[in-house]
């Protein structure tokens, strides 16, 4: 440390020195200066900190030390000088050692010159710094008991060794304190902490609330803050909720229960937590029931009769019905039975017969089991899968599944559907017998019989030999030997069937004849068509390929089809061909195409140009054909064109009609009806305005009512019309609607003309004074202004009357001025505006003078009063 020290009594004498001068400072000249030091406690072996600002850069600041408590007379510190820096602050280290243990110091500064002083306390003491952790257990009034805190202590200081003894302050009444261990011991060594575990015991006097407390110990440590909860109501004790299991569905279900209660709490059971199971169950101090209950998750919830806090039991009953579905078992699609004699069942169970597999909550196991009266039943060895492969079997036998679900350890178990597999046995069969040689020809017969009655006739091979099920007659089919191919079968009641067999052997039949089909067309002559076949063999002619009509060769001369059927025989075997020959002998229709000429016309109102003529245009007639009959148009006189049809054209052989040996093509044309020129010619019409129109005429030629040579009459449809119109003028007349679309007309106009409507216009005679202002000028019109008209019109006028100019009192003529309808043929009759004279009343002033005066001017009065405006402007 760079500080000189001085002798105690100069310090003393300079101190008291400073604070004499102080006294007669200025009070303007205060300023604050400090020292602090960085720790308010240290421990023996550390370096105290000392700074300081706010001191004058020119002067010293005397440092001294004093002991405050204890005071230790023989243990003295000298002062010292420190020397403030350019701004006034300054800095020194000073060393505690460990005679300065449980020291309270004071330390004084103060400015040599400007007397300025200031000060600060430190300790040098056995303080630890207190942890509190909260508060572990709870404690409740009127019940009470422990709770704990655990207190760490730690000192960072001195290496002296000394032990702290802890203690609380404001407990409540009721509550004690015990520390454990108490008190705690510190080696000489730094930044040690030990740890006490704190039990406050709350007696059950303690009354709900917070308590704040503090600890503290006998060193002089600052105290830690904690807190004391006491609850206003004791939860009820945790036990544990008893009951989880599994149980079959053929049972109710399992008892649910607590393992302890307490006396003075009720428990409620819940179903999956909120749905109350009875009424609660009073505790009895001892393990409680709640009886039997169904599946379900359940909880107990505990409520303390005394003051109502609930607390939820430890864990749940968790009930599992074991429950088990056996499924169903079906036969499987192989050898289902009955069977005859034995059977083999094959795999039965399996989910592709139909089955379903057992199902339940836990794990599923099956058995199959076997019996011969559906009363004892045997478990079958190995059978332990949803399915089993049944073995072969001589007798009707009876099998079904047993499925078991094991869960939570208990076995569950339910019997499937069963499955009857039937045997039956065999009947007795005799053997067959034949009425003739068992050689036969394709086609032929041969009859079997058998003794044992009931029996049905089979052949294995059906396209070698055929027999009929019933009678036992065999035919044969086609050339082959069936060596026990011929069956007579009896079946039992049960449907068991035993067979007897026969051989059979069928030879083969002659070749089927050649066709030598004829293709020809219709001319008019006869032609044939015949069969080849071997030498050797004839050809026998049938209508038929199966009947037994016979005929000859096939023939004909008109178009179409002529079929016969052909035959091979031999008489080597009597055998006959295996089947018939067709042979076609086809007579095409001669192909001829008939065209109408195009191009025949007429002008509407002619008749037809008859008769309508065609062309041969392709193809020709046979020797001896004709052609007879016409052609025809489709029906219409109007204007357009009409196919031209075949009609009643046809070809023929004197009185035979041949068409049908004729592929007849026929070309059409059209007939066309061209229009009439016709004239329309409208009539000129007039009316005098106002009136309603004359109907519109016009005269035709040919004239409206002319017959024409096809028996039609000269017609039209619509109306003329006119320009729209009702003023005055000429109005020209269309053709409008006149139309007939059989006619080319052309159309003549013509003019309605509209002629003016004589009108009589008289004005009415007025007055009025002089001054006044004229009256409105009116008239009276003949017809009426305002009279309908027959066309609808109005009578109006456009304009007004005006008179001659002039206010003096006079007569003023009233003309017709402006007055007008174009429409009208206007006579006008004029009147007059008369305007009479003002009645004005003038009053003489009374005058007076002096006897030789000059008259003085001799003045009135008017009424109205000179220089009044009249109404028309005049003065």
């Amino acid at each position: 440390m760079n500080a000189k020290t001085l002798p105690l009594r100069i310090v003393r004498k300079l101190f008291m020195l400073i604070a004499f001068m102080a006294m007669f400072l200025p009070a303007g000249f205060a300023q604050e200066v400090s020292i602090f030091t960085d720790k308010d406690d240290y421990y023996p072996g550390e370096w105290v900190v000392i700074t300081g600002s706010g001191w004058e850069n020119d002067e010293s600041v005397l440092i001294n030390l004093t002991h405050i408590e204890p005071n230790i007379p023989d243990h003295t510190h000298d002062p010292w000088y420190l020397y403030p820096d350019a701004n006034g602050d300054i800095y020194d280290e000073w060393f505690v050692f460990d005679e300065e243990l449980g020291t309270t110091f004071w330390m004084t500064a103060t400015g040599t010159t400007t007397g300025l002083f200031a000060e600060t306390t430190f300790t040098d003491g056995n303080a630890v710094t207190f942890i509190v952790g909260t508060q572990t257990g709870d404690v409740y009034s009127g019940i009470g008991g422990d709770v704990t805190y655990v207190v760490d202590a730690t000192r960072d200081g001195a290496k002296n060794a000394f032990t702290s003894t802890l203690s609380t302050n404001n407990l409540p009444v009721g509550a004690t304190a015990v520390f454990s261990p108490n008190p705690l011991s510190f080696p000489g060594e730094r930044n040690v902490t030990r740890s006490s575990v704190l039990t406050l015991t709350v007696a059950n006097t303690v009354t709900e609330g917070t308590y704040a407390f503090t600890i503290v110990d006998d060193n002089g440590s600052d105290p830690a803050n904690a807190t004391l909860i006491v609850s206003g109501c004791a939860p009820p004790t945790a036990y544990m909720v008893t009951g989880t299991g599994a149980y079959c569905t053929d049972d109710a279900g399992l008892a649910v229960g607590l393992n302890k209660s307490e006396t003075g709490v009720t428990y409620q059971l819940y179903l999956d937590g909120t749905i109350a199971v009875g009424s609660p169950v009073a505790g009895t101090g001892s393990a409680i029931s709640f009886g039997i209950q169904p599946a379900g998750t359940y909880t107990v919830v505990a409520s303390r009769v005394a003051g109502g806090c609930t607390n939820n039991m430890n864990g749940s009953a968790v009930l599992t019905e074991n429950t088990i579905d056996p499924g169903s078992i079906a036969k499987g699609a192989t050898n289902p039975g009955p069977g005859c004699g034995s059977l083999n069942p094959n795999a039965a169970g399996t989910i592709a017969s139909g089955s379903t597999e057992a199902s339940g909550s836990g794990t599923i196991t099956y058995q199959w089991e076997m019996s011969l009266d559906e009363s004892s039943w045997d478990e079958i060895t190995s059978a332990t899968s949803s399915s089993f492969n049944i073995p072969e079997i001589s007798q009707t036998t009876f099998y079904r599944r047993v499925a078991t679900s094991t869960s939570n350890g208990v076995e569950c178990s339910a019997i499937s559907n069963e499955l009857e597999y039937i045997v039956y046995p065999l009947p007795e069969v005799a053997a067959i017998s034949a009425d003739g040689s068992t050689d036969i020809c394709v086609g032929s017969t041969v009859q079997l019989s058998c003794s044992t009655p009931g029996g049905t006739w089979s052949s294995d091979d059906p396209s070698i030999a055929t027999v009929n099920p019933s009678t036992g007659l065999v035919t044969g089919i086609a050339e082959g030997t069936l060596s026990t191919g011929i069956h007579y079968t009896v079946t039992s009641n049960d449907g068991c069937s035993k067979s007897a067999n026969k051989s059979i052997s069928v030879l083969p039949l002659p070749e089927v004849p050649t066709a030598n089909n004829v293709t020809v067309t219709y001319d008019g002559t006869s032609h044939s068509a015949s069969a080849t076949v071997p030498s050797g063999y004839e050809i026998d002619w049938y209508t038929t390929e199966t009947g037994s009509t016979t005929t000859t060769a096939p023939t004909g001369t008109n178009a179409g089809t002529h079929t016969a059927w052909a035959e091979a025989r031999t008489t080597m075997t009597g055998c006959l061909s295996d089947g018939r020959t067709e042979v076609t002998l086809v007579i095409e229709k001669r192909p001829i195409t008939i065209t109408a000429d195009a191009g025949q016309t007429k002008v509407y109102g002619e008749a037809d140009p008859l008769p309508l003529t065609y062309q041969v245009t392709s193809g020709s007639l046979a020797s001896g054909d004709a052609f007879d009959g016409v052609l025809e148009r489709v029906s219409g006189e109007t204007v357009g064109t009409y196919p031209i049809n075949k009609g009643s054209l046809t070809i023929a052989e004197g009185a035979t009609n041949k068409e049908n040996n004729y592929n007849v093509t026929y070309e059409s044309a059209d007939l066309t009806i061209n229009p009439l020129a016709v004239t329309v010619t409208a009539d000129a019409q007039s009316k005098t305005y106002g009136d309603v129109d004359p109907a519109l005429t016009f005269v035709s030629v040919p004239a409206v009512g002319t017959s024409l040579a096809n028996g039609e009459t000269i017609s039209f449809t619509g109306v003329l019309s006119r320009v729209a119109g009702e003023d005055v003028g000429a109005y020209a007349i269309n053709q409008n609607t006149v139309e007939n679309t059989n006619y080319d007309i052309t159309y003549t106009s013509a003019d309605l003309t509209i002629g003016q409507l004589a009108v009589t216009v008289t004005a009415d005679a007025q007055s009025k004074t002089y001054g006044d202002l004229d009256p409105e000028l009116t008239f009276v019109a003949s017809p009426a202004v305002g009279t309908v008209l027959a066309n609808g019109e109005v009578i109006k006028f456009t304009g007004v009357l005006s008179r001659v100019a002039g206010e003096d009192v006079g007569a003023y003529a009233i003309n017709q001025n402006t007055v007008e309808n174009t429409n009208y043929d206007i006579t006008y009759t004029s009147a007059d505006l008369t305007i009479g004279q003002l009645a004005v009343t003038v009053t003489a002033d009374a005058q007076s003078k002096t006897y030789g005066d000059l008259d003085p001017e001799l003045t009135f009065v008017a009424s109205p009063a000179v220089g009044t405006v009249l109404a028309n402007g005049e003065v």
